[in-house]
């Protein structure tokens, strides 16, 4: 899939027939970019009241919303940049698979899990070193995966925060 851009000038929009009628002029012009439109961690982290593992800037924007239950080798053809991915804490493979992803490249948003109470200590420890360094947030929250996806289906993406400055 190709994504081509029209670039159209000030002039270009000044000069449309809607702008000949009187009283009628072009006030201003916003650039549009889609992944302005995106969300950022950080708003999905307060919207559904999320705990933080990592420490590291959530400005990070979230392109897709993938939740996991298959084994890795199935999980990880399909892991595509500016992901957050929802598991289960007890998924330490699919954990270890975003952190070897994003250590390997790949611009992962981030990873809630569920049922944080599950989270192995020695795979935690394991995986926050290389998170941070790659700028993925680790985001837990004692509710299952099915009820948290369920939440950020209906988080309102069009209401933008008012520190969200980009947008």
């Amino acid at each position: 899939e190709t994504e081509h851009q029209n670039n159209i000038s000030i002039s270009d929009l000044e000069n449309l027939k809607v702008f000949n009628h009187k009283g009628f002029e072009l006030l201003g012009a916003v650039e549009w970019k889609n992944e302005k439109t995106y969300p950022r961690v950080l708003d999905i982290k307060n919207k559904l009241k999320l705990d933080e593992l990592t420490n590291i800037d959530l400005s990070s924007r979230v392109q897709r919303v993938m939740m996991c239950s298959r084994g890795v080798d199935n999980f990880i053809k399909d892991l595509t940049p500016n992901s957050l991915v929802i598991t289960s804490a007890d998924r330490s493979d699919i954990l270890l698979a975003v952190c070897l992803a994003a250590k390997n490249g790949m611009k992962i948003a981030g990873i809630i899990l569920t049922a944080k109470e599950y989270l192995n200590n020695e795979i935690k420890k394991l995986c926050l070193e290389t998170a941070e360094e790659t700028g993925v947030a680790i985001l837990v929250t004692k509710s299952r995966s099915v009820s948290t996806i369920l939440r950020i289906a209906n988080i309102d993406v069009m209401g933008i925060p008012l520190d969200d400055k980009e947008r």
